[in-house]
């Protein structure tokens, strides 16, 4: 269970395993790809758990109560997300300007696609950290982050 924001990051700072050694060029490329953890301007943690150029992105999001992602949207990467736990309002906005506000308690039994370009934020109004797990088509590239500004006007 969950008790901390410190007990967290320091469970997701410690070092992932490695696979293991393999002739397989892809798999190489994997054990030497550099996982960031990153602590987010609302005090919450993102860690990249996997990535690969051909398969995308994991990455898990901790979310204190009371705070909320930034709204953001991407023109190329589709992302699918997992509440693991916590309850989390999620905003959408599609790129034919249709809203949809949806809460989900975790762990959920349903996942959320977010499509290329759709506007997005994530907000914990509960007690609770809020858990995000996700899967990226594309991998983060701070050189073309593919990050732009959205601002919900559904929920503040």
């Amino acid at each position: 269970m969950i008790k901390s924001l410190s007990e967290i990051a320091e469970i997701l700072n410690r070092p992932l395993p490695r696979i293991g050694s393999s002739k397989d060029e892809r798999l190489q490329q994997l054990n030497e790809m550099e996982l960031n953890t990153v602590v987010c301007k609302d005090g919450g943690v993102l860690r990249e758990l996997y990535k690969s150029e051909w398969s995308g992105q994991i990455s898990v999001r901790i979310i204190p109560p009371g705070k909320s992602t930034a709204g953001s949207l991407h023109h190329e990467r589709a992302e699918i997300w997992w509440i693991a736990a916590g309850v989390a309002t999620i905003l959408l906005e599609c790129p034919d300007g249709s809203m949809a506000q949806l809460s989900v308690e975790g762990p959920a039994s349903r996942i959320i696609k977010v499509p290329a370009g759709t506007g997005h934020r994530v907000l914990n109004h509960g007690p609770d950290d809020v858990v995000l797990v996700w899967h990226s088509n594309k991998v983060y590239d701070p050189e073309k982050p593919d990050r732009y500004a959205w601002n919900s006007q559904v929920v503040g």
